[in-house]
C-alpha cells in the first residue's frame, strides 16, 4: 500500500493530519495490501483496538486466531513486549479447546461476563508503554512507509496541493465523538472490526 501523500505547507499548517493519515491506513486497508513494513503496525493496531473496545475475548472472537502468531511477533517489532507476552498467554488458553462460534449479542455478553480473559484484560491495562505510545514511535522510525511528502505546485504547474482521497472520514464517524482525531490531539482509542464490518457486535 502507497504511502498517504502530504505536501509540506499541509503538515506545517496542521501536523496533526499525519497521525490521522496513519491511523486511516492502518485502519482501513487490508493486510494482504500492505508492505511488510506497514503489516506489524496494523496488527498491532486491531489488537489494540479490540482490547481497548471489549478485551481479548472480543479480540479472538471477531479476528480469531488465524493471525495471532504474526501478532506476536508484532508487538516485539514494536517494542510491546509486555503486551506480547499477555498476547501469548491469551492465545494459549483461547487455543486450549474447541470454542463455538458466538451467534448473538446476547450470547457475546453472556460468555463475556463469564471473565474468562479478564485477567489478561488487566495485565494489558497494566502494561507500559501503551501500545499508543509503540505506534507512534514505530511512525516516526518509518514515517516514509506511511506517509509521502510531496512537492507543492502552484495552480498554474498542475492545481491544488494532493489530499488523502477515499475512505478517511470513514474511521472516524465509527468513532465515539470523544476519540475523534483533533487538531489538539489524538485518539487512544480506535474503531472496533465489529464496526466496521457489521459483526456481531456491529
Amino acid at each position: 500500500m502507497k504511502p498517504r501523500p502530504f505536501t509540506k505547507k499541509q503538515v506545517e499548517a496542521e501536523p496533526f493530519r499525519i497521525w490521522n493519515a496513519y491511523v486511516n491506513l492502518l485502519a482501513m486497508e487490508h493486510y494482504e495490501n500492505l508492505s511488510s513494513v506497514q503489516r506489524p503496525a496494523h496488527l498491532v493496531f486491531w489488537y489494540e483496538s479490540e482490547v481497548q473496545n471489549g478485551g481479548h475475548f472480543q479480540y479472538f472472537e471477531n479476528r480469531g486466531a488465524d493471525q495471532l502468531s504474526a501478532t506476536i511477533d508484532a508487538l516485539g517489532s514494536l517494542g510491546a513486549t509486555c503486551q506480547q507476552q499477555v498476547l501469548r498467554e491469551a492465545g494459549e488458553l483461547w487455543l486450549s479447546r474447541t470454542r463455538p462460534r458466538i451467534q448473538t449479542p446476547q450470547e457475546f455478553c453472556d460468555t463475556a461476563l463469564e471473565g474468562e480473559f479478564n485477567v489478561f484484560d488487566s495485565r494489558f491495562h497494566a502494561c507500559s508503554p501503551t501500545l499508543q505510545a509503540c505506534l507512534e514511535a514505530y511512525l516516526s522510525r518509518h514515517r516514509s512507509s506511511f506517509i509521502k511528502n510531496c512537492v507543492n505546485k502552484t495552480r498554474s504547474e498542475g492545481g491544488a496541493p494532493p489530499r488523502v482521497r477515499g475512505r478517511k472520514n470513514e474511521v472516524y464517524k465509527m468513532m465515539p465523538k470523544s476519540h475523534q482525531p483533533r487538531p489538539e490531539g489524538r485518539s487512544a482509542v480506535f474503531p472496533t472490526r465489529s464496526a466496521r464490518r457489521g459483526g456481531v457486535l456491529g
